[in-house]
């Protein structure tokens, strides 16, 4: 079987060339109670992460020319992209290999929209951009959107790892207990999972371009989650090439066969447990995070499955 990442450093590469030369000027910080800091780049409002040219690089979005066979994985952080990665290659290949194409190379805001002007199709891009931040052309040609929801005291958990390892973008030192109170207070890169999920979900939720899944959803019965994704691609396979898929991206597998450096192999498949967060909140933050939840249900936002 192929394995990603043939050349394991990729990503660690791709992350230097993010982070070298920045403007240091346009980089701000967010300071939790503790005084320790976060860093991102401010943009209409919004926490970018810290990464040369991603302002610019949404701003030229509207000039991107999509096509109609493109397809779109949009998530909040650590909500099933690279997973989702994953399944799509091997749906489109009809294959049960690892794509050695790292999700970073078409991670759309990290990058100039006219370096992907050449890309066969059907192109596969990746994004954690707010519903409103996606470029027009993407809604107007139709193109697919995945789209994909994780219970948010689990997002919670995992970013925080997430954002402690990769600390030449955010450079957050920052405790558990500092980084939950800024993350149920929406002041994270990326912005509040809340106010994300509920525009994806009122403005997303409306085109029947966009295929909305659950993280959990996944986790409980993968065999099933791939044909959906299947038949939104467009895509027929033998009921026996799913269940292959699903042995090959169960995380157990991927963490075992896939080859990756140990910076990859801790960012992007930790645990995927549904419920870890239980080992994390004390009873206070759950209360304090528990009213934000509630506040966000009532308003509209579906409900999730917290393990």
């Amino acid at each position: 079987m192929g394995t990603p990442q043939d050349d394991h450093g990729t990503l660690d590469k791709i992350i230097n060339e993010w982070t070298s030369d920045k403007d240091q000027d346009s980089v701000s910080v967010i300071t939790d109670h503790n005084g320790k800091t976060l860093s991102y780049i401010p943009y209409n409002g919004h926490y970018l992460p810290a990464v040369k040219g991603i302002r610019e690089n949404i701003e030229r979005g509207d000039e991107f020319v999509s096509r109609p066979d493109d397809i779109w994985i949009c998530c909040y952080a650590k909500s099933g992209t690279h997973w989702l990665w994953e399944i799509v290659h091997m749906l489109l290949g009809n294959s049960t290999d690892y794509t050695s194409k790292p999700k970073e190379t078409t991670q759309f805001d990290f990058h100039d929209a006219a370096s992907f002007t050449n890309l066969p199709s059907p192109r596969v891009f990746n994004c954690a951009l707010w519903w409103h931040q996606l470029p027009r052309d993407v809604i107007q040609k139709k193109s697919k959107i995945l789209h994909c929801m994780r219970n948010p005291k689990d997002v919670a958990v995992s970013y925080y790892l997430h954002t402690k390892e990769l600390h030449s973008v955010y450079q957050y030192s920052g405790s558990w207990e500092g980084w939950v109170q800024l993350f149920t207070e929406g002041k994270v890169v990326r912005g509040s999972w809340f106010d994300y999920e509920m525009e994806w979900s009122k403005e997303g939720g409306k085109d029947e371009n966009v295929l909305t899944l659950m993280y959990e959803d996944l986790k409980k019965d993968l065999v099933s989650e791939i044909k959906v994704i299947a038949h939104f691609l467009g895509v027929s396979l033998p009921e026996s090439r799913y269940l292959e898929m699903a042995d090959r991206c169960s995380f157990g597998t991927m963490k075992q066969c896939k080859q990756m450096s140990e910076m990859e192999n801790k960012i992007m498949y930790r645990k995927g447990q549904v419920g870890d967060w239980k080992n994390w909140f004390t009873v206070t933050q759950n209360e304090k995070f528990d009213a934000v939840y509630k506040a966000w249900l009532e308003s509209g936002g579906p409900a999730m499955c917290f393990g």
